[in-house]
């Protein structure tokens, strides 16, 4: 009775894998394997493992091939599997309009524009371009870009447009006063004969008065009880 004990040639290559959008892989033998007979006839080959996902990510993984031939003889060989994951984050973003408070800054963070952010695998980290806002920034539309890394590293990033504005009231304050009218019967001020202060978060542009030339024919007489 004839017996065949010779074991099958398994021969494999190292391979790069990528994940999907579903942060999985799936493979079949034809991944690794490079040459397989027998003297006889294979029957069968099978893998150690038929899936990867992203947490395989993190190191090398051994993958097994493993092959019988049809007298039951069985033998194997290993391949260095890389899983990658180049998929870049998914990210939106929205415009806003922020308001400088009463010290003329506003400081936002990645909340104010962000509309969704997503990954295969998982994100890491988000940033902004810009977090700090002062009354400088009324003049114009601000782009603001939030950055977001996933946990393999690859970024991606969406732009907004941030409208900074102030409207907070000045602060003023006034007093009373009296002034003396000249022999033309006329006498004229500014704002500094009734300012006591003025101030603004931002800064103040323009003061004036209501009127600034008070003449004898602007007084009223009160006649005497």
């Amino acid at each position: 009775m004839n017996v065949d004990s010779v074991l099958p040639t398994v021969t494999v290559h190292d391979t790069v894998l990528y994940l999907d959008a579903s942060g999985q892989i799936t493979f079949d033998t034809t991944v690794i394997n490079l040459a397989t007979y027998d003297n006889c006839n294979i029957d069968t080959m099978w893998l150690s493992q038929y899936q990867y996902n992203c947490i395989d990510t993190s190191s090398t993984q051994q993958l097994w091939l493993y092959a019988r031939d049809i007298s039951g003889n069985i033998d194997s060989a290993v391949a260095n599997i890389t899983i990658i994951d180049s998929l870049v984050p998914l990210v939106s973003s929205h415009d806003t309009t922020i308001y400088v408070d009463a010290t003329g800054n506003y400081t936002i963070d990645t909340t104010y524009i962000l509309s969704g952010a997503s990954d295969n695998c998982a994100i890491d980290t988000m940033w902004l371009s810009k977090y700090d806002f002062n009354c400088g920034d009324t003049a114009a539309v601000t782009p603001v870009t939030i950055y977001v890394r996933d946990i393999s590293g690859n970024i991606d990033s969406s732009t907004s447009n941030i409208t900074v504005l102030d409207t907070a009231l000045p602060n003023l304050a006034a007093h009373d006063t009296t002034i003396y009218l000249d022999a033309s019967g006329n006498y004229t001020i500014d704002t500094t004969y009734i300012l006591s202060y003025a101030s603004d978060n931002c800064a103040i542009d323009t003061m004036w008065l209501s009127r600034v030339t008070p003449s004898i024919a602007s007084i009223h007489y009160r006649p005497m009880q």
